[in-house]
């Protein structure tokens, strides 16, 4: 009976392993290592796309769990609807940590809190003021202010509804949510905790990582994961040089500066093609402002305006003197500018913090300025060449000689003159003294110049008839 109970129990100690693992499946019997990522800006497109690849790389390299570092003034409640679904989706406990003190999770930041697993702040920390406005950060208007802030609420209460249903208690106070959005409240990191907005308070890093051991998650799958922190190592993910990059040129001004030298550039390459390099610069140029124009809130009816705008002044260089496609593509440049990030309809939703949206006034004058006079002085350069007088080309040359002319300077030999001959002047020489106002046979072309010699009397007279004949001619019209 003895053996036997002892058998048993070495049974049940062989297994208890196991059901410790099964309860604690991402702590492990090691505390292995936790990701860490700095969130310290506006919360945007490019944020929202870089933190989702941070979970993910987080979880492929068998992070226990990560924490998010957040100091933002807001952003976009697009990009911050993106972050709340990345954040539930994630197979990995994520903790957002307000910190260092006098960091803030304004706007856009409460949101990205609350959806958090675990939500702490550091001391001399805030939280809130989350009423949407527009892009531009002016008031919505009274109507749609109120459509969109009941949607805001809508969606804040329903992230602490989706915690505290996961939790199996209460660790998100929605209704003191909704007073961030509603009436744009704000809390301190003690005021956050005892109104039940955030889990804890950690003076740093380390001491969040303190206590945070033994605290068990639930997430969204249903798994639930008991942390363990003792001993734990950490890691930064940072941003990649594309996301760096992307986030460097995700600004209005240049992103309108880019679209003016592309256009420009491809413009010159249709005025004189083979030069490559215009054509060269022109792509690259609107590729990244492509890039740029979909990682902010851009108008595409401004973009088509411009692009209509560079249309419009290559047409006027095809028919110029004309002035219509000019005037119409200076027109068409100047609203499309205006329009690109301006708002056409009832205002793109947006969360205070969210960093300017708006050309540089200053930047768009310049641009502006700079590129009309540019294809202003192309259009001058255009009508003058119209006018200059057209050279004959070299299969047109050889038909000059024998053609009747007249000397416009004396001609000596060893010396350079001019003649008039196919109604145009010519350099020419001659192997004999012919006096200004003679008439002069066309011997040879060399380059363009004409070798002549004194005309005989008898095509001096032909060509006197002619001339005669064709004022006859003209005196009948």
């Amino acid at each position: 009976m003895a053996l036997a109970s002892l058998g048993l129990a070495s049974l049940l100690a062989s297994f208890s392993p196991l059901s410790a693992q099964s309860e604690n499946t991402q702590a492990g019997s090691a505390p292995g290592r936790a990701a860490i990522i700095e969130l310290n800006t506006s919360i945007d497109s490019v944020v929202a796309n870089f933190l989702e690849r941070g979970i993910g790389d987080a979880t492929n390299d068998g992070a226990q769990f990560l924490i998010i570092l957040l100091d933002t003034p807001g952003g976009s409640l697009d990009a911050t609807r993106d972050i709340v679904r990345e954040i539930f989706e994630s197979e990995i406990p994520v903790v957002v940590f307000v910190s260092p003190a006098g960091a803030r999770a304004a706007s856009a930041g409460t949101f990205v809190a609350a959806a958090a697993h675990v939500a702490a702040m550091s001391p001399a920390t805030s939280i809130g003021a989350a009423s949407p406005v527009r892009f531009d950060g002016r008031d919505l208007d009274t109507t749609l202010k109120a459509k969109v802030t009941e949607d805001a609420v809508a969606f804040i209460q329903s992230i602490a509804e989706e915690r505290n249903s996961l939790a199996g208690r209460q660790v998100r106070n929605s209704d003191a949510l909704a007073e961030t959005v509603r009436d744009a409240s704000a809390f301190s990191h003690q005021g956050a905790l005892d109104v039940g907005i955030i889990d804890l308070i950690a003076d740093n890093t380390t001491d969040l990582l303190s206590k945070l051991d033994g605290m068990r998650i639930t997430l969204n799958s249903g798994q639930e994961v008991v942390l363990a922190t003792d001993g734990i190592t950490t890691y930064e993910i940072s941003p990649n040089f594309f996301e760096r990059f992307v986030d460097f040129i995700a600004s209005p001004t240049l992103a309108f500066l880019l679209l003016a030298v592309g256009g420009t550039g491809i413009i010159v390459e249709l005025w004189n093609p083979g030069l490559f390099i215009p054509a060269i610069i022109g792509f690259i140029a609107l590729g990244i402002a492509v890039l740029a124009l979909v990682n902010l809130p851009a108008n595409w009816l401004g973009l088509g305006l411009i692009i209509l705008a560079m249309a419009l002044f290559y047409f006027e260089t095809q028919a110029p003197g004309f002035g219509v496609f000019g005037l119409g593509g200076a027109i068409s440049f100047v609203f499309g500018g205006l329009l690109l990030f301006g708002d056409l309809t009832s205002g793109e939703r947006s969360l205070p913090g969210g960093g300017t949206t708006e050309i540089n006034l200053v930047a768009f004058i310049g641009v502006s300025a700079g590129l009309f006079a540019c294809m202003a002085a192309t259009f001058w350069f255009l009508r003058e060449a119209k006018k200059a007088p057209q050279y004959v080309t070299p299969t047109a040359l050889s038909e000059v000689v024998g053609k009747i002319g007249r000397a416009t300077t004396d001609l000596n030999p060893g010396e350079s003159g001019s003649v008039h001959v196919v109604d145009e002047d010519w350099s020419a020489e001659a192997d004999q003294p012919i006096s200004k106002g003679e008439s002069v046979i066309v011997e040879e072309v060399d380059g363009f110049t004409v070798k002549v010699a004194k005309a005989p009397l008898h095509k001096q007279t032909a060509r006197t008839s002619s001339t005669n004949k064709g004022d006859q001619n003209d005196s009948v019209f």
